[in-house]
């Protein structure tokens, strides 16, 4: 019977840096264990990506799937590899794995090298340019690609003896990029956070943005107009953030300024894949706060819920049974004085709708995560009252929304009065 059931949702993507690490951990395995079937196994996934996940250059491609090879590969894509291949020699001593890691280090350096100040750049220098070209270097649960660059460095000069190897590992060691008096400067006035603007150097600003349900604040260096910046709201979101990780109290509704009090009703059955997303259940046919429907298990009505201050995102397993493959409504009223430009934004967990009144503004039908600002929907906002109905269809885990309306600068609008009951 099991095998009748919808299957999960599976992530089925090959990727370069993720087999990279699985390479080295499973030649390392060999090594330690005297396992062959890890051996054998890395050797494998080595002949796999190295013949299906290059371009006729030779280039490193980023990801495989449904036959297809694609995207261009990254730092981590080509040190990861690099180090899984090094790993294999040292559990086979195959002298073609080292050439074939030369060749690869090779194209790191011509493409990924920053010749000014050292390291390696997270993307290559002919890829698609982006706002800021970064440099990654911070160990997380995943070491970073110029950390694992440099180890290998170090590891071809010696096994090869190449002397120019050594000499790149030489100029991350000795640059003084990171203790440099302009930088110190600036790590330090990030940390005290006293309302810095980064625009004149950098042309960058601190910045916190989380995801829904668990709202754990993400802190960040971003590219941003400053002129267009609130810097005592930005203050405010980066110190909340600080509080939140020394355990402190942190109202992130308060300080992000999320609307967390709504009236909810469901669950509806969203069955397959999204079914439920374009059936229209009977609150989007009527607004009706007195009416009692035939949910998934029973009668529905609205309910009044207002989420734990703590968090900015409202929490849809916590107020509904079942959680998955269903759906569920979420309503309020937004009173205006005058008409006016506004920004509605949205992130939901998963596909999502959202009706200004009677129009529907957002149709977003997909798999997706409740991300802080996601969908940016500039729209009029009325003179008067106006409803503000979302309806929120979850496939597995996570189910949930992340709501608040700005005005078209994306700032705050205090003359504009949110509630969860159309005003008399």
């Amino acid at each position: 019977m099991r095998s009748q059931h919808v299957h999960p949702l599976k992530d089925d993507k090959i990727l370069t840096d993720w087999n990279g690490l699985m390479i080295a951990a499973l030649a390392k395995g060999a090594q330690a264990l005297g396992e062959s079937r890890y051996r054998e196994a890395a050797k494998r996934a080595a002949t796999f990506i190295l013949n299906q996940m290059r371009t006729p250059e030779g280039r490193l491609l980023h990801r495989y799937r449904d036959g297809q090879a694609g995207l261009p590969a990254l730092v981590d894509d080509y040190a990861f590899l690099i180090w899984g291949l090094l790993e294999l020699y040292e559990a086979t001593f195959d002298a073609g794995y080292v050439r074939t890691a030369l060749e690869l280090n090779r194209d790191l350096l011509r493409y990924y090298w920053d010749d000014e100040a050292g390291a390696f750049y997270f993307t290559a220098k002919d890829a698609e340019e982006l706002l800021v070209r970064r440099k990654e270097a911070y160990d997380g649960a995943v070491p970073s690609g110029n950390s694992v660059a440099a180890l290998n460095l170090l590891r071809l000069g010696r096994i090869t003896g190449e002397a120019d190897l050594e000499a790149y590992l030489n100029i991350i060691r000795e640059r003084e990029i990171i203790t440099d008096e302009r930088y110190v400067k600036m790590a330090r006035d990030v940390r005290s956070m006293d309302k810095i603007s980064l625009a004149e150097p950098l042309r960058l600003i601190p910045a916190v943005s989380f995801a829904g349900p668990a709202d754990v604040p993400h802190p960040r260096l971003t590219p941003f107009d400053v002129e267009q910046v609130n810097m005592d709201e930005i203050a405010d979101r980066w110190n909340a953030a600080m509080r939140y990780f020394r355990g402190e109290p942190a109202n992130l509704r308060e300080v992000f300024g999320t609307q967390t009090h709504w009236m909810i009703m469901g669950p509806f059955a969203n069955e397959g894949a999204f079914e439920g997303h374009d059936r229209a259940y009977p609150p989007e046919r009527e607004l009706d706060l007195t009416a009692t429907y035939d949910g998934l298990d029973g009668k529905v009505r609205w309910t009044e819920h207002e989420q734990d201050g703590r968090f900015a995102s409202v929490d849809f397993t916590k107020l509904f049974t079942p959680t998955e493959h269903v759906c569920a409504y979420a309503l309020c009223f937004v009173t205006c004085p005058s008409e006016r430009e506004v920004q509605v934004r949205l992130g939901t967990n998963d596909s999502g709708k959202l009706w200004l009144g009677n129009k529907l503004i957002l149709d977003y039908p997909h798999e997706g995560t409740a991300f802080l600002d996601r969908e940016i929907i500039t729209a009029t906002l009325p003179a008067g009252t106006t409803p503000i109905l979302l309806k929120i269809c979850n496939g597995e885990l996570n189910w949930g929304f992340v709501f608040r309306m700005t005005d078209a600068q994306g700032h705050a609008m205090d003359d504009v009065r949110v509630t969860v009951f159309e005003p008399k």
